[in-house]
């Protein structure tokens, strides 16, 4: 393969479609960024994407199997865990059909809380950084969103979020780089 890997990382993610209560939502600061998916690259297992404005070109690839888990000894809250490598994408053939999804994230060491904009899909994102001891105040957030996530969560990655409800309306989401 001949690709510098340059982090590994064993996640769960989930998505929720529309808003949250106030609640759920973090505080403190945030950042903002739209991240490009090359969207003929987007598979349950890998995806292209370009980080940011000008950023460089990376290539996620899940590694091993899904795992069915249960975080932090919260009864009922289950969910897929993926290991994922990223590395520089080198030379690409892509016909220049990109997906661009607007986020704001607020970070907190093993956790990611955000909100993404897709075209006119809007909504919520949770990621646990499985790697990690997870905190009292991640284990605080699971409990207070577990409810939500067992409700309208969707547990997945973004490759294969985007590829189930992107793939095919490209007119609306997509744009050339």
């Amino acid at each position: 393969m001949g690709e510098h890997v340059e982090r590994v990382r064993r996640e769960v993610r989930w998505f929720v479609d529309g808003d949250v209560g106030r609640e759920l939502r973090p505080r403190g600061r945030s950042r903002r960024r739209i991240d490009r998916y090359d969207l003929h690259s987007l598979r349950p297992w890998s995806s292209v994407k370009r980080r940011g404005p000008g950023g460089n070109l990376e290539r996620k690839a899940r590694v091993g199997s899904v795992e069915l888990t249960t975080l932090g000894g919260l009864s009922g809250l289950r969910a897929f865990a993926e290991t994922w490598a990223k590395t520089a994408a080198g030379p690409l053939r892509t016909d220049g059909t990109w997906l661009e999804v607007d986020k704001e994230l607020w970070t907190d060491r093993e956790l990611e809380i955000g909100t993404y904009r897709v075209g006119m899909q809007r909504g919520w994102t949770i990621c646990i950084d499985l790697d990690r001891p997870l905190s009292r105040s991640t284990l605080g957030a699971l409990e207070s969103w577990a409810p939500l996530l067992e409700r309208r969560g969707h547990c997945s990655s973004y490759a294969a979020w985007l590829g189930q409800h992107h793939r095919r309306p490209l007119a609306a989401t997509a744009s050339t780089e």
